[in-house]
């Protein structure tokens, strides 16, 4: 899995962590990819699916801590703006919810 993440996906620029997420407390449950607003900004989120957090709840990490984190995201990462994958547990697939797949 190393050589996958360093030689196939572009893990780099910033994305949106919930803080459970950040702390461990949670696993990653929804991961979504909007429009990036800057050249840093990989325009991912990756949350613990718990609902609505707040503005003030949310960590800027880098994409490659978020694979060294769950490299089951590895595969998914280069998908464009408009993807939302979701699972029910840490052990789940993950899945498109737009629909797409």
């Amino acid at each position: 899995m190393a050589d996958k993440l360093s030689t196939q996906v572009n893990d780099s620029g910033a994305a949106v962590v919930c803080i459970h997420v950040a702390k461990g407390q949670r696993p990653i449950l929804r991961a979504e990819r909007d429009e990036p607003v800057s050249p840093e900004d990989s325009g991912w989120q990756f949350l613990c699916g718990a609902g609505n957090h707040k503005e003030e709840e949310a960590q800027v990490w880098a994409v490659s801590e978020i694979l060294s984190k769950d490299e089951t995201l590895a595969d998914y990462i280069d998908l464009p703006a408009g993807t939302l994958l979701v699972r029910a547990t840490a052990g789940s697939r993950w899945s498109d919810a737009t629909g797409r797949n």
